[in-house]
């Protein structure tokens, strides 16, 4: 029961964190749009921000996949 509650502790940490990454990427092109930022310097920080909500999103789904993988007892 433990290692259920850790893999979707897991799984629920890495969506948000992906989730959280791709806002990021709506945000910085909103203040591309507002002038706040140089579209230079929002290029790379979006670019950063995306391949990171990619990273975690393929990490996520790698611990969801995980949920259909059966850990025996010691013993076995």
């Amino acid at each position: 029961m433990l290692a259920l509650g850790v893999k979707i502790a897991g799984a629920a940490f890495f969506l948000f964190l992906s989730v959280d990454s791709f806002y990021k990427v709506r945000k910085i092109n909103r203040e591309i749009g507002d002038g706040f930022l140089s579209p230079a310097v929002g290029r790379t920080l979006s670019r950063k921000a995306m391949f990171n909500g990619i990273v975690f999103m393929i990490i996520a789904l790698l611990a969801i996949g995980s949920f259909f993988i059966e850990i025996g007892p010691l013993g076995k």
